[in-house]
């Protein structure tokens, strides 16, 4: 079918389905990881693959994608790591070898098993690396689509996800000493970006990325950092004395201006749960610090219904300052406060508002690229309650970045799953229908060449500020009124007027601290306890008060 140039592409390939994380699954097998072959079933899938729905039969659709040649990934990552984890794979067995196709078994290198634990996260098996050369491949056959004009945006539905993937693999920090793979293995998104820099030349100076995973994107930001000469320090100890030595390391995509020529954006979860610091435990809110380019108004001094003016900060942000040179910025949110449903997508959107998109539209990209993540969706367990947002959020946030693209580079957006592991229910699941609406937007972005307009987000985000202030007036009421059932004023009356709420308040306080209790004995009164009605008049208590039905008169008023 000839697809008209300009339109949406989706690429995936057979290898990154063949990247096993459990033994094949089946009805009768245990829960898999979650991260698992499925993810890409309930996308693909004929015919009941999400996205094969009738709405995207417009989408031109690859299932071969390239491959990634070795010196793009050497840009990003060191060749050490890369031919260790390459020898790895290669000595697994490859279950698949009697369906078809080559081997990508090593006799010499065998240990007899099918599968191996890189970390307690990440498992790989026999075509993993092929595997990940292919999901990088896709992306960067996706900015070859996008700069060529072939496509105006795409989708790489790929596995293994790779914004974990850091110069050797495991990124570590302050509160994460021994760190993990995350699930994933060749940073995708950073090796298209360095190939977009260095193939490119001329025709992109500039490019962003940006990463709405619910997880701190910490292996582009360290893929970001390397474009920079820097220093490591290696100690090491043995039974007659301790050592230090030094190495140097620089990933450079094309020349010293690199680090003045990437923006990298990750908003995200940050802090600590139940049961410690969320994964990966960095990615607390900094802001680049950079005097060539305006990137005012700061954050700091904008308008919120979450700026604190006693601390200069948003609630609901870790923050602090960035001294360093590189354009990064990190929106690290906070465990949502769950009194009023919607306050979590609200902060995730005017975080975007008033401080991602802003600092997009300044840097002016020359090419977008997107990490895309789904396990932020309040029904993905992973995320452990942070960001708890819905289809509609990615939706947006796509909508969004597709205007900023169409003000700044064309329309030109690749975009790259990364996490989303809710996928109970298949092609109607929360992953599922997330993924749909991000390439609903990337389908609409392709024929709609709407820009970003700065006042209208100003005026959405006064809506929404309006719309959460009336649902927290609603909350508020309600925990009222449950409150004075609480207290054994009687039934619950909805009519009860606010003087009579505020009354069984004050009332339910006084109870607390036995104050009621004192004043009713000094009176000679019995005082019944929480949930049991007052003692009748002929007991010696004043009789009850009529209650007014809906419709009479009187003060109480219908709800």
């Amino acid at each position: 079918v000839q697809v008209p140039p300009g339109r949406t592409a989706i690429l995936s390939h057979p290898l990154c389905r063949q990247h096993f994380t459990c033994p094949p699954i089946d009805h009768g097998s245990a829960d898999p990881p979650p991260e698992n072959v499925n993810r890409l079933k309930v996308l693909l899938d004929e015919p009941d693959g999400v996205l094969r729905a009738r709405e995207f039969q417009d989408i031109e659709f690859s299932d071969d994608a390239k491959r990634a040649d070795l010196a793009d990934v050497l840009r990003v990552h060191d060749w050490d790591y890369v031919r260790r984890l390459q020898m790895k794979c290669a000595g697994l067995n490859d279950f698949l070898e009697a369906e078809g196709g080559p081997s990508m078994y090593i006799p010499e290198l065998g240990n007899g098993r099918d599968f191996e634990l890189l970390d307690g996260d990440t498992v790989i098996s026999a075509r993993t690396f092929e595997a990940a050369l292919r999901a990088a491949g896709s992306v960067i056959e996706g900015v070859d689509r996008v700069m060529s004009g072939q496509n105006r945006n795409v989708f790489c539905a790929v596995r293994p996800p790779g914004h974990h993937a850091g110069l050797r693999g495991v990124v570590t920090n302050d509160n994460d000493k021994s760190g993990s793979h995350g699930f994933c293995l060749l940073n995708n998104v950073g090796i298209a970006a360095a190939y977009a820099r260095h193939c490119y030349r001329g025709k992109v100076d500039k490019v962003a990325i940006v990463d709405f995973d619910v997880h701190h994107g910490n292996g582009t930001e360290e893929v970001v950092r390397n474009v920079v000469p820097s220093r490591e320090k290696y100690n090491y100890q043995t039974p007659f004395c301790s050592v230090t030595t030094v190495k140097e390391t620089w990933k450079p995509w094309l020349n010293e201006e690199d680090h003045e020529k990437v923006l990298f954006v990750s908003s995200h979860g940050y802090g600590k749960n139940s049961s410690g610091w969320f994964y990966p435990g960095s990615g607390s809110t900094c802001l680049p610090k950079d005097a060539s380019v305006d990137f005012s108004p700061d954050v700091r001094n904008q308008e919120s219904e979450f700026f604190d003016e006693e601390t200069n900060t948003f609630s609901g942000y870790e923050s602090e300052t960035r001294e360093d040179s590189h354009r990064i910025l990190d929106l690290g949110l906070a465990l949502p406060n769950m009194e009023v449903p919607g306050t979590s997508r609200y902060r995730f959107r005017d975080g975007y508002r008033k401080v991602i998109l802003p600092r997009l539209m300044a840097f002016k990209p020359d090419l977008i690229l997107i990490s895309a993540g789904f396990d932020g969706h309040k029904k993905d367990d992973i995320n452990f309650g942070f960001l708890g947002l819905v289809e509609e959020d990615f939706e947006w946030v796509t909508d969004e970045l597709i205007k900023v693209a169409n003000s700044c580079c064309e329309g030109r957006v690749v975009s790259v799953l990364e996490g989303g592991y809710a996928i109970k229910g298949h092609h109607v699941s929360a992953f599922a229908r997330s993924a749909a609406a991000h390439v609903r937007s990337l389908h609409r972005g392709s024929r709609i060449r709407k820009k970003w307009d700065a006042e209208y987000c100003t005026w959405e985000s006064k809506m929404e500020l309006r719309l959460l202030n009336k649902a927290r007036e609603r909350q508020e009421k309600k925990n009222r009124q449950m409150l004075m059932w609480t207290t054994g004023q009687g039934e619950l009356d909805v009519g009860a007027s606010e003087d009579e709420v505020a009354k069984g308040a004050q009332d339910w306080e006084q109870r607390a601290d036995g104050s009621l209790e004192a004043k009713a004995e000094d009176q000679g009164q019995a005082v019944s306890p929480p949930g049991e009605k007052p003692p009748s008049a002929g007991d010696g208590a004043k009789p009850e008060a009529p209650k007014l039905e809906e419709g009479s008169s009187g003060d109480a008023k219908p709800s």
